[in-house]
């Protein structure tokens, strides 16, 4: 507020985050005055803190702070504090995916999916947007297409499968500009898939084996080298049919289908 009337011709926006107290502010500055709203942090809020390199983010951020924080909004919630308004982030966010391109938005939306539903199966203390310990997956996954996906063909069933699919999220939201296809991104992938292999014990991935061989997936088995690769091309396998179904014209764009 201090910056916005000594430099009146200032113009930006802005995204903050407390930790320790479990809060953000985000908000513009435009001729003279400063409009912020406050809420607890979501992935979603976070993974904006470290957009600088998307010009796509930032300019759909702008237009969602410039749609959001209007006069008439304040109505949606109680003025705090130097007169912030009090937001779920959720809707927030909702407003921010339409200002993306529906690919975007789909990718960045299972990614946070994915994370939730590592979370809720291997963290003792679970991200939860609403400081209480999530119960069910239904209550913390945005889609149920999603859901539906991440449990379905063992994609999720052990630790490692988890990790996996964690990969995938990261390998999303860092190629949020590209198509995801092609040799140089599947690389990239393959050779963090190896990095995983490196801390994954001998037993852990043999036992990965048995239940992925009960399924009918493609391995050699001949010794832990060869696994070692049958574990790298699966995975490679996976990425390519997460890329299609993301892909697919039936699929939501917003987070609260």
């Amino acid at each position: 507020m201090a910056l916005a009337r000594e430099f009146p011709g200032l113009t930006g926006h802005m995204v903050t985050t407390e930790g320790t107290a479990n809060f953000a502010i985000v908000g513009l500055v435009s001729e003279g005055t400063f409009t912020g709203a406050l809420g607890a942090i979501t992935r979603e809020i976070a993974f904006l803190l470290g957009t600088n390199h998307d010009p796509a983010i930032h300019e759909a951020l702008r237009r969602a702070l410039t749609n959001f924080l209007q006069p008439e909004n304040f109505a949606r919630g109680s003025v705090g504090s130097n007169d912030l308004l009090e937001i779920n982030f959720g809707e927030f966010w909702t407003d921010l995916c339409l200002q993306l391109e529906p690919r975007v938005a789909r990718r960045l939306n299972f990614s946070f999916d994915i994370d939730r539903y590592c979370d809720w199966h291997d963290n003792d203390e679970p991200w939860s947007e609403d400081n209480g310990a999530p119960h069910h997956l239904e209550d913390i996954i945005q889609s149920a297409a999603n859901l539906r996906f991440l449990e379905r063909d063992g994609r999720c069933y052990y630790k490692i499968d988890r990790k996996l699919m964690a990969l995938v999220a990261i390998d999303f939201r860092m190629h949020l500009g590209s198509t995801l296809a092609g040799e140089d991104p599947d690389r990239e992938f393959r050779l963090e898939v190896a990095y995983l292999l490196v801390d994954t014990p001998e037993d852990e991935l043999w036992e990965w084996a048995a239940h992925a061989a009960f399924r009918s997936t493609p391995l050699n088995l001949a010794d832990l080298g060869a696994l070692q690769t049958s574990f790298v091309d699966y995975a490679s396998h996976l990425r390519q049919e997460t890329i299609r179904f993301l892909t697919r014209d039936d699929l939501p764009t917003s987070i609260a289908a």
